[in-house]
């Protein structure tokens, strides 16, 4: 079984904290939190629609970081 990626809690646990009260996250949202912009936002995390959970936004983030 996989490891789970060593920043994954925190960066979820920052985005409970940022958005309190919801499991899934617009564009605009990903765009603020990060600084991207919109083609950028949608090339790196990967949305269903207009939405993407905050399970995936985490994952992604951690995913990033550990490129760096």
């Amino acid at each position: 079984m996989p490891r789970e990626l060593e920043t994954y809690r925190p960066q979820l646990q920052r985005l409970d904290e940022l958005f309190p009260g919801t499991e899934l996250l617009s564009i605009s949202d990903v765009m603020k939190l990060t600084g991207k912009c919109y083609n950028t936002t949608k090339r790196y995390f990967p949305f269903k629609g207009q939405y993407v959970s905050k399970v995936n936004v985490a994952h992604r983030l951690a995913e990033l970081w550990r490129m760096t």
